[in-house]
């Protein structure tokens, strides 16, 4: 029986709950040359509720890439730094700079955007 690639072990998704704890992990990345995808979420978005599932199933999938998930009513502060202002937002992040955005509830589509950065595939 083949063996399965290697990924980086971390949890599936992390919920970030502080600025520190944002600032820290986009240094994290950075500082071992992973991607991150945030999902910009608010406890209210119904549209948010249905991605979470696919959003769970994709971090356990990509072990290459840093899933977190931000509230935006914890931390306005950070969706505003992000421009943030419609959920679900996922961005991609790579040395603390954008390098791709979705939004909305489109399964499709942040299926097709993590495949084209994953290297896990």
């Amino acid at each position: 029986m083949p063996k399965k690639k290697k990924s980086r072990k971390q949890p599936a998704v992390q919920a970030i709950t502080s600025v520190e704890e944002w600032q820290a992990k986009l240094a994290q990345a950075s500082a071992n040359n992973m991607l991150v995808l945030v999902n910009f979420v608010a406890s209210w978005c119904d549209p948010c509720k249905t991605m979470r599932s696919l959003y769970s199933q994709l971090s356990r999938k990509h072990g290459d890439i840093m899933f977190l998930i931000v509230d935006v009513d914890q931390l306005s502060d950070v969706a505003k730094e992000w421009d943030v202002s419609i959920m679900p937002t996922f961005i991609f992040i790579k040395d603390e700079e954008k390098i791709e955005s979705l939004v909305g509830a489109d399964r499709e589509g942040l299926r097709d955007m993590v495949a084209r950065h994953s290297m896990s595939l």
